[in-house]
């Protein structure tokens, strides 16, 4: 189904191609199922399956419909086992990052195989949906080490975020649908993160996910479960 969404893309944007073409998640439904997706419309992850999307994305690149390809939401363990089989290898992996959750080992990783990690939800998401909300969620823009962090360099608790992740070579793609707060959040190139400001944002690390992929959860699966948390992340492929 990529080529009939892609072209769909492509019309909706008005333009012939694009710059980069994501695989939004490695999970499957139903064709024709709604998403979120009831559990019986939810098919799991198969590498087989994966790689029969991916190979349409690497024909959409032949095609010049899309310039580059990638992937989110991938673990190191799915990534691996799609290099070994891929004729164009992914050139980003997007996939939620933050001072609580800074993937380090993932993007260590993904920096030895040449694919540049993309933070999505830099800012904790703080608008996402109600029933992804869990109590004892982080809430980063909030954090008082963020904020005492942001007071000392008249920054608000947003551009300290988006710095961070940019300090670590991180893309990140921050949201807002505040034309102010857009401006803002643009205006992080004017300050740098002290060794200080790091090692103490680096303390938040507790491996709290905000998008723990509850609607493709299977039948009696956990969603500890579906990021293969332990995947040993010096395997090389």
């Amino acid at each position: 189904m990529v080529k009939d969404a892609l072209e769909k893309t492509l019309t909706d944007l008005k333009t012939t191609y694009l710059d980069l073409y994501l695989v939004h998640w490695p999970f499957r439904l139903k064709k024709g199922s709604a998403f979120p997706a009831p559990v019986e419309d939810r098919l799991g992850y198969d590498p087989e399956a994966y790689l029969a999307v991916w190979r349409e994305m690497e024909a959409a690149v032949d095609a010049g419909k899309t310039k580059a390809i990638g992937t989110s939401n991938m673990s190191a363990k799915k990534l691996a086992a799609l290099l070994k089989q891929a004729r164009i290898r992914p050139v980003v992996n997007q996939v939620e990052s933050h001072p609580f959750l800074s993937q380090s080992k993932l993007k260590d990783w993904c920096d030895r195989h040449s694919i540049v990690l993309t933070a999505y939800s830099p800012l904790g998401s703080p608008d996402r949906p109600a029933r992804l909300v869990e109590e004892g969620d982080p809430a980063p823009l909030f954090d008082p080490t963020v904020q005492a962090i942001a007071a000392r360099h008249n920054k608000s608790p947003a551009q300290i975020l988006i710095r961070w992740a940019i300090q670590r070579g991180t893309i990140v793609i921050p949201k807002s649908v505040t034309p102010a707060r857009i401006i803002e959040n643009s205006q992080v190139n004017d300050f740098t993160l002290t060794e200080g400001d790091l090692k103490d944002l680096s303390s938040l690390d507790k491996g709290q996910r905000l998008i723990k992929g509850h609607p493709w959860l299977l039948e009696g699966q956990t969603w500890q479960s579906i990021w293969d948390d332990d995947f040993d992340h010096s395997t090389n492929v």
